[in-house]
């Protein structure tokens, strides 16, 4: 029989020994009250991580090894499982947690019987924190049922709307809601898995809620591979934008939006996507995360398949292009132009990497 917890933080983790100690601190030394359980999810590492979280003897922690290494969304689903928690929270081993965020976070939770809880988060790199003073919001706030589908939508309507509600970390999920309808995030994507999951959860939620202040450490490593490199040295098809696509679709059905409704943001998300994950994936090669070589092979190989998909093509007719993308990318999907595609995607990601620079 599951013992019952306030909250199951889950932490996957593949050969992570420089980060763990860490990690672990970091859980030590929460200050909530209520009883939490740790479950570290192997993902079939071969350093010594496990055995240092072994050896740690921290308190209602458990861990469990996979077979082989299926990536950060076998494993998360792998921790949903295993958790017996009645709120879920996903921390990244090579990430860390003020003292005071699980107790925040569940207080508010509980107090007002959210579905979810989400905060801002710090980006760290050498003890600077590059989102000093920058909130997804200006004041803490509720969102009603209305505002979660605007959310949804605001998603893929605006590639610099990046800092609402997406994505898994920094937040406090109700486990009744993935219980309930059955979410786990989808083992098919090693990139973006995380927002398409919160997506998932929105489709269901009533209530939510943001509070203004900076809990989640976001740690970057500039000399690590990323999610999104990761991704494409697994290989990344178009179907995958599909399945996103279709996520979308019946998240937006599961609020009650209408079937051309539904229809135009899940064709909106199929090509925001795309688009998303080729300047995602031109910042990866242009930073040095991804060999040079192989990682203008790996954008060819996306570019010929996207431009040969005629449910893309049709897709893209009636995408609507923000203030803040490429005029030229979209155009470019559309009319099948591999050349001018890649040329559009080499000129948005340097003016990205100017506009970065300049701050």
């Amino acid at each position: 029989m599951k013992e019952n917890y306030a909250i199951s933080v889950i932490v996957p983790f593949f050969n992570s020994k420089k980060d763990v100690l860490n990690c672990l601190e970091t859980l030590k030394n929460q200050d909530i009250k209520e009883k939490i359980e740790i479950i570290f999810i192997d993902d079939c590492s071969s350093d010594e991580t496990s055995s240092i979280i072994k050896k740690s003897n921290l308190i209602n922690s458990k861990l469990v090894t996979l077979n082989k290494n299926l990536g950060p969304s076998a494993a998360r689903n792998k921790g949903i499982t295993e958790s017996s928690g009645e709120y879920i929270f996903f921390l990244d081993i090579d990430d860390s947690i003020l003292r005071s965020t699980l107790s925040k976070l569940y207080n508010t939770a509980s107090t007002g019987n959210y579905d979810l809880v989400f905060c801002d988060k710090k980006r760290v790199h050498n003890k600077v924190n590059f989102r000093e003073n920058i909130f997804a919001f200006d004041s803490n706030k509720v969102f009603n049922y209305e505002d979660i589908t605007s959310e949804i939508k605001k998603r893929v309507t605006d590639p610099e709307y990046t800092v609402g509600v997406a994505g898994c970390h920094g937040k406090l999920i109700k486990k009744s809601i993935i219980e309930r309808n059955n979410i786990f995030f989808e083992d098919k994507l090693r990139f973006l898995e995380d927002e398409i999951f919160i997506i998932d959860i929105l489709g269901f939620s009533k209530k939510i809620k943001y509070l203004r202040e900076q809990l989640y450490i976001y740690n970057i490593n500039p000399d690590s591979p990323t999610g999104r490199s990761n991704a494409f040295n697994h290989n990344f098809p178009v179907s995958n934008f599909k399945i996103m696509r279709e996520h979308i679709k019946n998240s937006l059905k599961n609020r009650r939006c209408d079937q051309n409704e539904t229809m135009k943001y899940g064709d909106q998300a199929l090509i925001y996507y795309l688009i998303y994950t080729l300047i995602s994936y031109s910042l990866c090669i242009f930073r040095g995360k991804v060999d040079f070589k192989t990682g203008i092979k790996n954008r060819k190989k996306i570019i010929n398949e996207l431009i040969n998909d005629e449910d893309i093509i049709n897709a893209s007719k009636n995408y609507v292009k923000s203030k803040n993308e490429s005029f030229w990318i979209p155009k470019a999907i559309k009319y099948r132009s591999k050349k001018i595609l890649e040329i559009a995607c080499n000129i948005r990601t340097k003016d990205l990497l100017s506009k970065v620079r300049k701050k």
